[in-house]
């Protein structure tokens, strides 16, 4: 797992890597600028990003910026208690998790598990979406070969869904890949 922690404080750094890396195996990246966590952000996939300090800019637009780049990265922004409550409620519904200053070692901990498992919960349903979405690829094919039979053979509809059901289990073939031979053949 990746994570970024966006500090320019050495002593920051260190304590926020301890706790970073008690969550889990972690390869951690450290960002001194809202600058260089863009830069670092754009040239690889990070899990999670903790932002700190930053010395050129606001956190909470080092913290905006970094999640409009990522959808499946936990962002973390440490924020001074008296700005906490107004930049919580604006980042929020952002799916950024503020945490207010000085920070507890528990509720950072207890932040980053959750970012990690939201990022678990998240990867599952990319990876469902991107199920759904290659059956409903393969359906536009055998859909538009199942036409291309009922125009070409005067099969029915149900005739040709059963042709390519058919055809795909003699020839232990997909039914896209029967769809394709078919749309090479009838589809002119």
């Amino acid at each position: 797992m990746e994570a970024l922690l966006v500090t320019n404080s050495d002593k920051n750094f260190s304590q926020l890597a301890e706790v970073v890396r008690s969550c889990g195996d972690y390869n951690i990246v450290r960002a001194s600028s809202g600058a260089a966590a863009r830069r670092a952000f754009s040239e690889r996939d990070f899990d999670l990003a903790i932002i700190e300090q930053v010395k050129d800019d606001r956190g909470k637009n080092v913290a905006r910026s970094l999640i409009e780049t990522s959808c499946s990265a936990g962002v973390i922004l440490i924020e001074d208690s008296f700005v906490y409550e107004q930049v919580a409620a604006e980042l929020e519904s952002l799916g950024i998790i503020v945490i207010p200053r000085p920070v507890h070692r528990v509720l950072l901990i207890t932040a980053i598990r959750f970012m990690h498992a939201n990022s678990v919960r998240i990867c599952k349903l990319k990876n469902q979406n991107n199920l759904l979405v290659r059956e409903i690829e393969d359906l536009k094919f055998i859909n538009k070969a199942k036409y291309a039979l009922m125009e070409s053979l005067g099969y029915s509809e149900n005739q040709a869904h059963k042709y390519i059901e058919k055809r795909a289990m003699d020839e232990r073939k997909t039914k896209k890949a029967v769809a394709l031979e078919v749309l090479k053949t009838y589809d002119a």
